[in-house]
This record gives structure tokens, sequence and C-alpha cells, in this order.
């Protein structure tokens, strides 16, 4: 120790190769003739820390217990302490021992190694599970291995599923639903997680259902000749095939006359009568059918019987006497059965008057015919595919009579002019002359017969005369 010179008012002590015996407490103090004064100071003496083992990297097996060992030395003691550092691979950890106390700090680096890590393996399953609508149904993810023990969560489309849905995760990992629907259908995705890795797989759920076809109406019209579609939308998974049969028998689903459209619609190009009746479509897939029965009804254009291939413009000409029963004929046929109206020289023929009558066959029947029933007549038979007509032309001809005329008889000449003077009628006979309207006639008289033809009453009169001579 060194003391500060003699006289000296610092009072330092000097302690040149401190030792750790020169630890303690020391005194200082102070004297004169006023009095004294002192003071303590306790000197520690010590060292930086020192590791006395430098820790080494250690391997460990996964799931067992792994000592790192951190030993320092110094004045005072240190403590010594690990704690993580750095980046490190998965299966590896990096920790710092570090020693520390008022004269210095030391440091140390070890590194721990884990085996055993094994990333996650999923067992092989179908890619795509299938399932009848309403069905129960279990997609697996079962774990063939992984260390540490893998994290298992389930994705549709990618996604989360969401909190409160219809599935879930049984003890096995399989996702399970009681009771699947079509909104159900889509790509699940298995994900197994843990330190050493991930792996996933996909699954494809494919909820079937059996067809169903749209319902429709199921009586259809059209007109011969008209294109006409009869529906048949089906939905279904898988997609259902569309078939049709028309009584029993299959129709090709192309050709010129039947033509099925990828939508299931049967369009019939020019339909006939023979087209119509009763149609089956029927919907088919892996998991069902369904059939729907449609009837179609061909409005066929009307025809006249007996009226083929003769001009309808050209009228056919009927003659009959007067006081005969006449018949038009206009039978009629078509698809709905058509309705058949008359005109007579352009004005309507009521259906019934006193002489005129509309049979059931359409036929117009003309009772005790008159000279006036004469003229232009047509029938229209129509309905909403057409129409078809046919001409008459109708004579009736009137009776012929006889009448009675004054003529010559051949004999003596009246010796004196005066009033004619007639022999009484032939019986059955009648005559428009009368005595008082003949002028003197220089002949004695007599009666003979007059042909006469014509028409009735009120009509112009055609007369032929043709007299004979009174024989005898």
């Amino acid at each position: 120790m060194i003391l500060g010179p003699e006289g000296s008012s610092s009072g330092t002590l000097r302690i040149p190769a401190t030792r750790e015996r020169d630890a303690g407490v020391y005194t200082c103090r102070a004297v004169n003739e006023m009095g004294d004064a002192s003071a303590e100071i306790r000197l520690e003496v010590g060292y930086a820390p020192q590791l006395m083992e430098l820790p080494r990297g250690v391997t460990v097996e996964l799931g067992r217990s792994a000592l790192l060992a951190c030993r320092a030395m110094g004045r005072p003691p240190p403590p010594a302490s690990f704690r993580p550092s750095g980046v490190a691979p998965e299966d590896q950890a990096l920790y710092l021992c570090e020693a520390q106390n008022v004269f210095g700090k030391v440091r140390a680096e070890a590194r721990l190694v884990v085996t055993g890590h094994a990333p996650p393996q999923i067992a092989s399953s179908a890619s795509t599970v299938r399932v009848l609508e309403r069905q129960p149904v279990s997609l697996p993810c079962i774990i063939l291995a992984g260390r540490p023990l893998p994290e298992r969560r389930w994705l549709k489309a990618g996604l989360p599923l969401p909190p409160g849905s219809r599935h879930s995760v049984r003890a096995d990992g399989s996702l399970h639903l009681d009771r699947a629907l079509q909104e159900d259908a889509g790509r699940y995705s298995c994900v197994l997680t843990n330190t050493a890795g991930s792996q996933h797989r996909d699954v494809e759920l494919v909820v079937q259902v059996p067809p169903r076809i749209q319902p429709v109406a199921t009586h259809h019209v059209t007109n011969e000749g008209v294109p006409a579609s009869l529906p048949c939308v089906a939905s279904g998974v898988p997609t259902p095939a569309i078939t049709w049969t028309k009584e029993t028998n299959a129709l090709a689903s192309t050709g010129p006359h039947y033509n099925v459209s990828k939508d299931g619609t049967l369009v019939i190009a020019r339909p006939s009568a023979r087209d119509a009746g009763a149609y089956v479509c029927t919907a088919t897939n892996a998991v069902g059918f369904s059939s729907q029965e449609m009837r179609l009804s061909v409005n066929t254009k009307p025809r006249i019987r007996g009226n083929g291939s003769r001009d309808a413009d050209e009228p056919l000409r009927v003659t009959a006497k007067a006081g005969d029963e006449v018949t038009l004929d206009c039978e009629a046929q078509g698809s709905p059965p058509p309705l058949v109206t008359w005109t007579k020289d352009l004005h309507p023929v009521p259906s019934v008057t006193d002489r005129h009558r509309l049979l059931p066959s359409g036929s117009l029947r003309v009772a005790q015919a008159q000279v006036g029933d004469s003229g232009l007549y047509r029938c229209t038979a129509s309905n909403p595919a057409g129409s078809a007509s046919q001409h008459y032309m109708l004579r009736v001809q009137g009776r012929a009579f006889s009448v009675s005329f004054p003529v010559c008889r051949p004999g003596p000449v009246a010796s004196s002019w005066g009033p004619p003077v007639l022999p009484p009628l032939p019986s059955g006979s009648s005559s428009p002359v009368s005595p008082q309207s003949l002028s003197p006639f220089p002949c004695t008289l007599g009666w003979g017969p007059l042909r006469t033809e014509g028409r009735a009453q009120g009509g112009p009169r055609v007369v032929r005369v043709r007299g004979e001579p009174m024989k005898g």
C-alpha cells in the first residue's frame, strides 16, 4: 500500500497490485488540534466472468429431454442463463449462454438438434366420392405418419368450413354429413400440418340427383304442316339423357321428321294427322329415371267428300223440278270437326227455315223446291287449320200444264156475224179466254189443247204455244 506524501491533504491510499486478500473495510481518519474525523470504505476485489465449460451442441430424439451446460466463474459469482438466438431449421434451435457481473460479461452459443421429426402423410383414398341426395356421406382423411402429431383441418373450395355448418369432423378425422344436399357438392381438402411439414389431399364430392322433369302443359295443339315442339326440360346429376316414344315406338333423336334438341325438346317438322297421339318423354341417369306423357292434337284442314281433284271454283250443276226435294251434299272432314255454313247468291242461308234445313252431315236439304230457289249455292267448311268450299248451281224447273184456247172448227161458215158461241170447256181444262172477250169470228169455234211451260208466279214467263186443230 502506498500512502500520500506527508503533509499532503489528499490522504489517498494506493494499492498497486490488488489481490483478493486486500478486500475488506478501510477506515480513513483525519486528526488536528481541533479534533478528528473518520470514514469507512469497503473494497471488493473481483474479476469478470469466465466460462468454465463452453456449451456444446446437443442432439436429442423428438419427445426426450435435452441438457445444455453453461458454467461460469467470476467474482462476484456471475449468474448464467440461456436464451434462444437467431433462426434455425424447424428441427434445430440456437441457444445463447450468457454470464455477467459488475466486472464484465461473457457469451457462448450452443445448437440443439432434434431428431425423429416426420412430415405428415395421408392415406390414399378415392379422389371422387358420390352420394345419393339426402343420404349420409363421409370423406376420409386418415393420418399414416407425422411427428409430432399433425394438426388436421378441412377446407371447401380453399376456404375454411363456416361455423355452424352441417359438417362434422369425426374422431378418425373424416368429414361427415348426415344428409347430403346438392349445395354440398364441391371440392374438399384435408390439410395436415406439423413442424416437419404439411400435406393435403383433395376429394370431389358429387351429390347425385335422380332426374326431375319440369312440369309443363301436357296437351299441345298445332295445325297441319306447322312445326310442333313438345318440351322435356329435365334436371339431375349426372345430366340425364332424354328419349321419346310414341305409343311404345322409340323415336330417333335426329331425322327428317323428328328431331330432339339439346334441351330434350321433340320437334316435329311438318306434323300431319298421323302424328296426333300420346308421346312419352323419359329422362334417365345413373341413379334413376322419370317420365312424362304428353298428347299432341293436329288440326287438319277441312276436306269435302267428293271434292277430290275437281276445281272447287267450278260449280256443280243441279237441275230439279218444282216441288221436288233437293239435297246439296257438303260432308266435310277435318280435325277438329269443321263448321259448315251455306250462302245463296252470296247471302247467308239460315240453318233452319220452313223449307231449308242444314243436316248433321253439313248438307243442305231443300223441301218442295220452287223456281225461286234457283241460284248459286256455296258451302264453306272451316276450322282452326283452314277452310274448304263447294259450289252448286241449282236450277228448278216449273211443271208443265194445259190451257185450252178457242180454235176454228172446220164446218159451215156462219150466215152472219155475231157473238161467238163456245161449247163447254173440256173436263180438267181451263182457259184465260172468256166468250165475252172474243170478237165476231167467221167460223165455228171449239176448244183445242194448248201446251205451255213456265216458271213460278212472279218470275218472267216463257211460253211455247203449240195449237192443234180439233178433230171430228
